[in-house]
């Protein structure tokens, strides 16, 4: 079960550094800006973090995406995966942090 895990955390790691500005996916970021700018849903505010924009949200999302794809079923050891990559990524943000010293999550201010 350890191979889906370190996957989630590097698909979802991979995604979150590829949607930051001047890479490659960014302009699929500004297209969905003006989507939701356009609906104006709570909806497409709601979802964005756990799609790309916040590293620790990203991890619940490719997690049970990752157990369901390796197990083809859903059961309880989905909880624990989840949390697996929720921990995974936060050691991939401190390190983004220390290298980049960017945030893991747009609008997040740490205090220093």
């Amino acid at each position: 079960m350890i191979v889906p895990i370190i996957l989630a955390s590097l698909v979802s790691t991979g995604v979150f550094v590829c949607t930051r500005e001047e890479m490659i996916l960014f302009p699929l970021v500004k297209v969905y800006d003006k989507i939701q700018y356009m609906v104006s849903g709570g909806l497409l505010k709601f979802i964005r973090k756990p799609l790309f924009d916040c590293l620790y949200c990203q991890g619940s999302v490719y997690g049970a995406l990752a157990y369901i794809i390796s197990t083809r079923s859903i059961s309880w050891e989905i909880v624990p995966v989840m949390f697996a990559v929720c921990g995974l990524n936060s050691v991939i943000a401190e390190i983004i942090r220390k290298l980049w010293d960017k945030e893991p999550c747009r609008n997040q201010k740490r205090k220093r």
